[in-house]
């Protein structure tokens, strides 16, 4: 260097690296004393010293950053793995949901089928007495009839008193005797329209007799199918034609049935169809069995076979 030439210390920022500082060096007056020099070094290390402890500071804030920023990352990663748990334990509840929802719906069609089960059943058993309460009463109704004889197609101008009328009715089937059996004389109304559109003459009556027992019955009805046709003109002193029928007396139901079992019997061609104490029977001919018929579902395993 020359003489004039002097040394300049440039102050460096800490951001500059240590090889650029060493390249920008002073410059040195020559015409200043020698202490001038070591005062400028001292201050140079002064400087370096403080920028290396600023370095040094701003190493261990970056070190800090970085470590809060793991931290930060640690638990952000935490907190994915939590919600991803959480994702799987609701997709878990879904799955779950779901079946309740299908073993709910399967449980309501279940409560339901239980309950018209039920409902069915409680239905049944309630048809089930009324069939058994209507078969009961059918049979004591069948058993009070079968005591009853209808005596029918009797004119209305020949009957003075009904008793009398019978009486002469069982002597000529020669049943006299029985006359003294009669425990009741019921006579049968006959419809309005019926009676006004029939002149008097030609009105008839119908009784319906009571006797002591279903045998004693039954004893005046096999009179009158011994007797055959029985003629008005036979029971009274009259010019009157016209017949008189002697049946047993049926309750209103054996008697639909009657008229049932009559029709279908006609049809089969059988030979016989009878009433004896209200049960109802067929026989297709004179070597065949009889058959009983006591309700309608006979009738229909009948008319089938």
């Amino acid at each position: 260097m020359s003489a004039k030439e002097s040394i300049s210390l440039n102050t460096m920022s800490p951001s500059v690296s240590p090889s650029t500082q060493t390249a920008s060096i002073l410059h040195i007056q020559t015409d200043k004393a020698p202490s001038s020099l070591e005062t400028t070094l001292n201050l140079f290390i002064e400087q370096q010293s403080s920028y290396n402890k600023g370095l040094t500071d701003s190493i261990s804030q970056l070190t800090a950053t970085i470590n809060k920023q793991s931290k930060c990352q640690i638990e952000m990663n935490s907190k994915l793995n939590d919600l991803k748990k959480i994702t799987k334990t609701l997709n878990d509840h879904d799955v779950r949901i779901s079946k309740l929802e299908q073993h709910n719906e399967v449980l309501a069609t279940t409560i339901f089928i239980t309950q018209r089960v039920t409902s069915l059943s409680d239905e049944n058993l309630e048809l089930n007495n009324t069939i058994i309460k209507l078969q009961s009463s059918q049979v004591i109704s069948s058993s009070t009839s079968s005591s009853n004889v209808i005596f029918s197609g009797i004119p209305q101008q020949l009957v003075q008193n009904p008793l009398t009328a019978i009486a002469k009715i069982l002597n000529s089937i020669d049943a006299s005797n029985q006359t003294e059996d009669i425990l009741d004389i019921r006579t049968v109304n006959k419809k309005q329209e019926d009676t006004v559109t029939t002149l008097p003459d030609q009105i008839k009556v119908s009784f319906i007799v009571t006797f002591k027992s279903s045998q004693i019955a039954d004893h005046i009805i096999n009179k009158k199918r011994r007797h055959g046709v029985l003629l008005i003109k036979q029971a009274f002193d009259t010019d009157i034609n016209g017949k008189i029928y002697i049946n047993e007396f049926l309750d209103p139901i054996t008697h639909e049935l009657y008229r049932s079992v009559k029709a279908v019997a006609h049809e089969k061609k059988c030979k016989y169809v009878w009433i004896k104490q209200g049960n109802i029977f067929i026989r297709m001919h004179d070597n065949s069995d009889k058959i009983h018929i006591k309700t309608r579902a006979d009738l229909d395993t009948f008319k089938s076979s």
